[in-house]
């Protein structure tokens, strides 16, 4: 018969290692500073957060990727509204087809960019995910061998075991 020892999360997802029914050892899986950590001996719910970690800089650099996203999608609307103008005046036989062309090179470059920073915001919101630990079932706080302010940088460290 085998039991969850461990849980992890990565993007989002819940993993755990096999050993003993009696405790899960909780691990993070971005490194970052630790400020907050439910504390020893506390009951906490599923779903309720055990372990939060500094995201500060991740959330930097998530409204840094918005206003570059929002800075392509302005361009983007701007050569569709180009593109769909030379259709028409195209059509009309009034501009020529390597008009055209060049407006709709413009039109699919800055699409194709806008969907680049749009997956990267997608990313970015994705990882700001895995800054918050939460409960995988109702639980009891057994055992914390790191504190608050301390930091889980560089390596992998268990963060707290749960019952």
């Amino acid at each position: 018969m085998r039991f969850i020892k461990s849980v992890f999360v990565i993007l989002g997802l819940l993993y755990a290692n096999v050993a003993s029914a009696k405790t899960m050892d909780i691990y993070a899986q971005v490194s970052a500073n630790i400020i907050y950590m439910a504390s020893l001996n506390s009951t906490v719910k599923k779903g309720e957060p055990l372990v939060k970690l500094d995201n500060s800089e991740l959330i930097h650099k998530i409204k840094k990727q918005n206003a570059l996203m929002n800075l392509k999608k302005v361009y983007f609307d701007d050569a569709t509204k180009y593109y769909i103008q030379d259709k028409k005046l195209f059509e009309q036989t009034l501009i020529a087809q390597r008009e055209l062309d060049v407006s709709k090179i413009k039109y699919l470059t800055t699409k194709y960019e806008y969907e680049v920073e749009l997956e990267g915001l997608n990313v970015l919101k994705t990882r700001n995910n895995l800054y918050t630990i939460l409960a995988p079932y109702n639980c009891k706080v057994s055992d914390i061998p790191n504190h608050i302010n301390s930091t889980n940088m560089y390596n992998q460290q268990i963060l707290m075991k749960i019952k």
